[in-house]
């Protein structure tokens, strides 16, 4: 489950009842201790799911740059183009 979906999905009244309930079975004097525990895991695991994300885009990248044509789609000419034919006008 996305932690992103139980943020959303509790309404104020839900999280007022949750803090409550901690404030009870904690006690006041853990609970800032508590919660800034809990920040720092939620910040390291925001963290590494970026990084896990940019891993996956970088090599996403380069499975397409190693797809992609080589030859250049206009290539250029070292000859010249061929002289018009005496009865064309150039």
């Amino acid at each position: 489950m996305h932690l992103a979906l139980i943020f959303d999905s509790a309404s104020i009244g839900e999280w007022v009842v949750l803090l409550a309930v901690l404030l009870i079975v904690m006690g006041p004097k853990r609970l800032p201790g508590l919660m800034r525990k809990f920040g720092n895991y939620y910040a390291k695991f925001k963290r590494t799911a970026e990084n896990f994300k940019r891993q996956i885009i970088e090599m996403e990248d380069e499975v397409m740059r190693e797809d992609a044509p080589k030859s250049d789609p206009f290539p250029q000419s070292d000859t010249p183009p061929p002289p018009p034919s005496p009865g064309q006008e150039g």
